[in-house]
């Protein structure tokens, strides 16, 4: 298995599968072949009425009814011309290369994940010590704000102390 992704490259592949006959046949025997397939499958009108709004328009897909064809049956023409294409690329082993490569990048985005993961626990851990750290950090700080702003404090009551202190001696020795 490669690892590298799949490659639309038209020439790995071999040529597509030649057009049914039924395709090229007139509008009126493509209207008759269909209406055998509806009518074995069980389709009654108001079935085939009910499927026009579950698929896409005939004009919107890119297919153009041949003359005299409803756009139900260019539906279904081109859905029978997807089945064909998708049954062709499933004989040709197209399908199985794709899947491989789809599977392989899928277990590439996974182990790419699992990485990312595990580098995002390991960023996690190591982020989370190093925020307890500067918890820790800032608690001692505000523990040495704190002690210091109350230094500050009794260093003030003690000045203004000794300036009272100083004043009543001024005044004790005047009055002698």
């Amino acid at each position: 298995m490669s690892s590298q992704p799949f490659s639309d490259d038209a020439s790995l592949w071999p040529s597509p599968p030649p057009t049914p006959l039924y395709f090229v046949a007139s509008s009126s025997m493509s209207t008759d072949i269909e209406q055998d397939v509806d009518r074995d499958r069980g389709f009654g009108q108001e079935q085939k009425e009910g499927l026009g709004g579950s698929f896409a328009s005939a004009s919107s897909v890119g297919v153009t009814a041949p003359r005299g064809e409803t756009e139900q049956h260019a539906k279904i023409r081109a859905l029978r011309e997807r089945r064909a294409e998708i049954q062709w690329r499933l004989e040709t082993g197209a399908l199985r290369a794709e899947n491989e490569a789809l599977e392989s990048q899928v277990l590439q985005m996974q182990e790419v994940f699992l990485a990312l993961q595990e580098d995002f626990r390991e960023m996690k851990d190591r982020f989370g010590e190093r925020l307890e750290e500067l918890h820790k950090a800032l608690d001692d700080q505000r523990a040495i704000t704190t002690a210091s702003e109350k230094r500050v404090v009794c260093s003030e009551d003690l000045v203004r102390f000794h300036e009272e202190q100083r004043r009543l001696m001024a005044g004790h020795w005047k009055g002698l």
